[in-house]
């Protein structure tokens, strides 16, 4: 997708690379999600982030979502710099 927020949709990111070599940065247990048209950010808990930047469970805001309108469903929201697979709340 060619926009001002550089959205880039799963099926582009993905199909850049084979499906196993995607590797995803942490695990995002959402808890909200705002998109106000100018700026999309994630809120939620965050697991198994491979930086080791968070613990199980600590609450985070992501920077700049590009996948805003297609987050739900390719089930990962795509940062600058992470990409969170969408866990399911427990």
């Amino acid at each position: 997708m060619n926009n001002e927020f550089n959205e880039e949709s799963c099926a582009a990111y993905i199909n850049k690379i084979s499906p196993r070599e995607i590797a995803y940065t942490a695990e995002l247990e959402i808890t909200d999600f705002i998109d106000n048209g100018e700026r999309a950010l994630a809120f939620g808990k965050i697991f198994n982030d491979s930086k080791k930047r968070f613990n199980d469970g600590d609450e985070i805001i992501t920077s700049q979502v590009r996948n805003a309108k297609t987050y739900k469903d390719c089930r990962y929201i795509i940062t600058q710099n992470s990409i969170y697979k969408i866990r399911e709340t427990k």
